[in-house]
């Protein structure tokens, strides 16, 4: 009898042929199932950390537009109704919280009140201002009275400047010429408004960043300091910039700043937060850009003073504020709150006006984080 070998050959080759290509095909299959995996996991980390902050600043949100008599006290404040901010009790004006007499330190001629050179005084002239813009001011945080500090800068280290110190090595602030009470005012219309800020901001981080030795508030001068601060209370303090001003996961850039100085700031990025409602010691909105890497131990102890008292973050990310307008959901929490809710008395003792101006912020781990361009001039 015949056989035909080569046909069985050529059966077992397509068998093993057609088993290798089922495997193959599992195989990619299983990869892409891995790697789909990984995404959504990813994804699901990244949905869980948004939502997190997300859950505080929608409760920030709810708090403060369930005082009824504040938010319309505030909202005839932006609308020129009323140049002042305070409910009426008993006959009896109560001044809003952040206030100096119902009138925000960032409003013209109310640190010239108090003595202090207005906000809008460039550094050359004894100031801290560094920049405008048509509708914005971008300054250091300045207005210090612990001690005697350049042009009254609030300091870096946590040991002179308290909860008045800057949350980075590099840190500034943008307020705009508009009356805007606070982030939890912020509305769908105002975004354009809010970009043209954070631009003002950037530019303002990176006159800092790259400035020279002999320009206030630059990295290096920080980095020059030294010599001592007299204090308000008779006893000086050591003004040179340490490693331990900085909290421990910032503290090795900081070694290697001083090593590699151009570099390391050649990668310097700004986070860019806000103060929402109780968080902010001073009744009109201000933005708050700061070194990324090189957050203060003041950073650390004011985000730990709001979790205690207040059980939310200091500070609000970009992105969740431009997320509460744009979504619509700040306009209805407002619409809400305000459409048929009895008043509620003012949290009076909920937020003393600071002492300083601009020198109490933090961030959220949801911060949003901007990497340097080139800048424009300085002053």
């Amino acid at each position: 009898m015949f056989f035909d070998i080569s046909h069985k050959f050529d059966l077992r080759l397509r068998i093993i042929y057609h088993n290798l290509t089922t495997t193959l095909k599992n195989s990619q299959e299983l990869s892409r199932t891995l790697k789909n995996s990984q995404e959504l996991s990813i994804t699901l980390k990244n949905s869980q950390e948004l939502i997190m902050p997300l859950s505080h600043t929608i409760q920030t949100y709810t708090d403060y537009y369930a005082q009824a008599d504040v938010v319309r006290a505030d909202r005839n404040w932006e609308q020129g109704k009323e140049d002042e901010l305070f409910v009426a009790t008993d006959d009896k004006k109560v001044f809003l919280p952040g206030t100096v007499k119902g009138k925000p330190a960032f409003e013209d001629g109310v640190l010239q009140s108090l003595g202090q050179p207005s906000y809008k005084t460039w550094r050359r002239n004894g100031g801290t201002m560094i920049a405008q813009s048509k509708n914005w001011t971008a300054i250091i945080p300045g207005g210090f009275r612990g001690g005697v500090t350049p042009n009254k800068m609030n300091p870096i280290s946590f040991d002179i400047g308290g909860y008045s110190a800057l949350m980075g090595l590099v840190h500034v602030i943008v307020i705009p010429n508009q009356r805007i009470t606070n982030c939890v005012t912020v509305m769908d219309k105002d975004v354009p408004l809010i970009m043209e800020g954070v631009q003002l901001l950037e530019t303002a981080f990176n006159i800092l960043v790259e400035g020279g030795a002999d320009e206030i508030g630059s990295v290096r001068w920080q980095l020059s300091q030294s010599g001592s601060v007299a204090m308000s209370d008779g006893s000086e303090k050591q003004c040179q910039v340490h490693e331990n001003d900085f909290i421990d996961e910032c503290q090795g850039d900081f070694r290697r700043l001083l090593v590699d100085t151009q570099t390391m700031i050649d990668d310097m990025k700004m986070e860019v937060t806000f103060h929402a409602d109780a968080m902010s010691s001073i009744r009109k909105l201000h933005i708050h850009g700061f070194t990324a890497d090189y957050k203060t131990t003041a950073y650390k102890a004011m985000e730990d003073k709001a979790q205690a008292e207040h059980g939310k973050p200091k500070n609000t990310s970009l992105d969740e504020v431009l997320y509460m307008a744009q979504s619509g959901k700040g306009q209805a929490i407002r619409d809400t709150a305000l459409s048929d809710r009895p008043s509620t008395p003012p949290p009076v003792s909920q937020r003393p006006m600071s002492p300083t101006w601009g020198g109490d912020t933090t961030l959220t781990r949801q911060s949003t984080v901007i990497s340097r361009q080139a800048s424009v001039g300085r002053n």
